[in-house]
């Protein structure tokens, strides 16, 4: 199984309480689905997901900022 750690800290590097990102993971197969984080601790939240498919997955995550805008991150890996 996968698992995704997102951490979400303020400007000034306090964790916050919740966190409104949103995370996709798309599969080798090419479907993708959104996923829901879970609060792990302040400031960490974490998901898992299948990921016994060989291939590429790619993992996102979005987020809206300040000013009305989408931060988005996305990495990705495979397996062979």
């Amino acid at each position: 199984r996968g698992l995704v750690e997102v951490k979400a800290f303020d400007a000034l590097g306090n964790p916050m309480a919740a966190t409104n990102a949103k995370l996709r993971v798309s599969a080798p197969d090419g479907t993708s689905r959104e996923l829901a984080l879970s609060q792990q601790a302040p400031g960490v939240f974490t998901s898992r997901f299948d990921s016994t498919a060989t291939g590429t997955y790619i993992v996102s995550v979005s987020e809206a900022d300040a000013s009305g805008g989408t931060r988005v991150s996305a990495h990705g890996f495979s397996l062979p």
